[in-house]
């Protein structure tokens, strides 16, 4: 292993093991209400976006763990989606909005109720409205989704049906409960095409 990096030596020492390490699937564990431990392994890929991170961002996570560069890298690409869905930061909690500002349109110049294109002021009053979380309530149970994964802005009455694109006849639904609202209007048979 002469003239070899550490890292060049344990790859080599491993290919040439009878009980050569493998990535195992990812693990995660809550330790305590302020910790999780999550394992996996990192392909070459990864590892080198986080070192270009790390050198882009200079003195100030030269000798930080990956840890902080994750967070440091969550925290940056959650800032640029949000500014890229048009959503404010935290510090302006929609809960501060009286409830009758919440239906008028901020900056909003041209408002076509008959155009199925939904502007970025009429997607930002949403987002504050529904605090960023699917708008489905269980018809029995009564209990909200208030999942935030990959939300969608979805006419409440369909507008392919002569809903209008207005704010008091939008919502924001999750792809699961959007798609149960498309199937429940529209029929499993009509919607088995678009479904896969």
């Amino acid at each position: 292993m002469e003239g070899k990096s550490r890292r060049e030596a344990e790859i080599i020492l491993n290919q040439k093991s009878s009980f050569p390490i493998h990535a195992s699937p990812e693990k995660v564990r809550h330790l305590n209400e302020h910790e999780v431990l999550v394992q996996f392994c990192m392909d070459q890929e990864l590892v080198q976006i986080l070192e270009e991170f790390k050198n882009l961002q200079g003195f100030e996570l030269k000798n930080q763990s990956y840890l902080e560069v994750f967070k440091k890298m969550g925290r940056f690409a959650l800032k640029e989606l949000k500014k890229k869905k048009g959503i404010q930061s935290s510090s302006s909690s929609p809960k501060s909005t009286p409830p009758a500002e919440l239906n008028q349109v901020p900056n909003l110049t041209k408002f076509n109720p008959n155009s199925r294109y939904i502007s970025k002021p009429l997607k930002t009053l949403l987002w504050q409205r529904q605090d960023g979380k699917c708008a489905y309530t269980d018809p029995k149970t009564h209990t909200k989704c208030g999942s935030r994964y990959a939300l969608q802005v979805e006419h409440i009455e369909p507008f392919a049906l002569g809903g209008l694109t207005a704010p008091e006849n939008l919502e924001l639904l999750c792809p699961a409960h959007n798609q149960l609202r498309a199937t429940q209007r529209y029929g499993e048979e009509k919607m088995r095409k678009y479904v896969g």
